[in-house]
Order: structure tokens, then sequence, then C-alpha cells
């Protein structure tokens, strides 16, 4: 089982309903979205749209027949849907159909993307160390010069030809 702390990496996913739920009087009354984290969100979006969803307002507005679109807005640690949900609260800038109603350009998320880890190479066990005043760049036209130069040239079969 994986371990999920605050800053785990997962993705952020949106659920924009067709028409408002609730309080139809009042504005603050109203939802339009659901925000999500997940760290398999495809998964997790096909659970809410099969009415196995926790959350009940996925599941009030499947009950109330409303049209559920799902939009995955990006990589983003644990800690990304706190901070839209309580810092950010307006999260209709983040959604690609309410923007393409109101003719808007989609916002890009308040946060930076996250890199995954990657594993890295010793750089000192793969090449030679570079040489005092010399560029970074002319180090790797040598490097790659070189390697050139040391690989094995490949002979045609020219015999192949002769009976032509």
């Amino acid at each position: 089982m994986t371990t999920i702390d605050r800053t785990t990496v997962g993705s952020l996913y949106l659920l924009h309903f067709s028409r408002p739920l609730g309080n139809l009087d009042n504005a603050r009354g109203m939802a339009r979205h659901y925000l999500g984290w997940a760290l398999d969100a495809p998964a997790r979006i096909a659970c809410h749209l099969a009415g196995q969803s926790q959350v009940p307002i996925v599941l009030a507005a499947l009950k109330a027949g409303i049209v559920i679109t799902p939009h995955i807005l990006g990589a983003a640690p644990k800690d990304g849907e706190w901070y839209l949900k309580n810092r950010v609260k307006n999260i209709l800038p983040f959604c690609p159909d309410c923007c393409r109603q109101k003719n808007r350009r989609i916002k890009a998320l308040p946060f930076s993307a996250w890199q995954l880890e990657l594993p890295l190479f010793d750089a000192d066990a793969d090449f030679p160390a570079m040489p005092t005043g010399l560029h970074a760049d002319s180090y790797e036209f040598l490097i790659r010069r070189n390697w050139r130069q040391s690989r094995p040239r490949e002979t045609m079969d020219v015999s192949a030809f002769d009976t032509l």
C-alpha cells in the first residue's frame, strides 16, 4: 500500500456539472464543479461516474441527471488540492468548459508543475572531467567527435555488385 502524505504527487481532476446543483435562488448556494486529487485519476473518475463515489455532491449530481464532464488539470502534490479548495476558492478560471462558454483562456495552476523523481546517473563515471578554460558546449562537441572516431566503421560488401 502506498503511503500518501501532503507531498505525494498525483493528478488533480475537475468534474464539471452541465447545470448548477443546489439552491438556485442563492448564488453562493450552488455548485458547478467538484475538484479532486488521486494517484490514478482516470480510475477515480470512472468510479465517480459509475456512482460508486463516496462524495455526496457527485452522487447528488448523478441522481439529478446532471451530465458530468471530467477534466484532468495536471500533476500536483496532495497539497495542491487543499490550496485550490481553501486559498483560491474560485475554480471557474481552471475549468475548460466554463472558459470556453465565456470565451476566455484557461488559467494555469497557481503552483509550478512537479517533476517526478528520476534516477540520476553518475556523471563522473560516464564522462571524463571537463578541462579548465573550455566552455561546456565545446566540451560536448569534443566528446561527440571522439565518440564518432572511436566507433567501428561499417564496411559495405561490394561482392554482390560484381554479378551485375
